[in-house]
């Protein structure tokens, strides 16, 4: 395990559910993330936390970023 940020650029929208927006130090544990195009080059991207969060991003295109914040720690399971 590693602890990571996940970045989108060009997003026009976010709808949250299950996920306080407020809670800016809060660690959401990513499972899945979904592309669903629209209006090429745009479309929709959907990310699924544990616990039932999900996130919508609406973007102009997909461009994105993924960097690791910390050491790699080796998992209980």
């Amino acid at each position: 395990r590693c602890r990571s940020a996940l970045r989108f650029e060009r997003v026009t929208g976010c709808k949250c559910r299950n996920v306080d927006p407020a809670g800016k130090d809060a660690v959401l544990n990513l499972l899945a993330v979904e592309f669903s195009q629209d209006d090429a080059p745009g479309g929709v991207v959907t990310l699924f936390f544990s616990g039932g969060g999900m996130l919508r991003l609406e973007v102009e295109c997909l461009e994105a970023g993924l960097a690791d914040l910390g050491p790699a720690r080796p998992a209980k399971a």
